[in-house]
């Protein structure tokens, strides 16, 4: 059997307990946004490098058919 102030003690527990679990809650919400913007940053960044890579590609692939081009039309002459 509780005493009076004992149900008060016992609530304003309560209430910091679940005020803690609330905090923890939040920052947790919070570590996993940071970790969804760094994984998409990552993301990003991969993608940037590939296009990149894929316009270095193209160019060389060009500048190789204009040589093989000079190489053909000085080679029939």
């Amino acid at each position: 059997m509780m005493i009076a102030g004992e149900d008060d003690v016992a609530a304003a527990h309560g209430e910091e307990e679940i005020e803690k679990l609330h905090l923890v809650i939040t920052w947790l919400v919070k570590q996993k946004n940071e970790d969804k913007e760094r994984l998409n940053d990552l993301l990003w960044g991969c993608w940037l490098e590939k296009e990149r890579d894929k316009v270095d590609r193209d160019a060389m692939l060009d500048r190789m058919s204009q040589i093989v081009a000079m190489l053909r039309a000085t080679d029939r002459r």
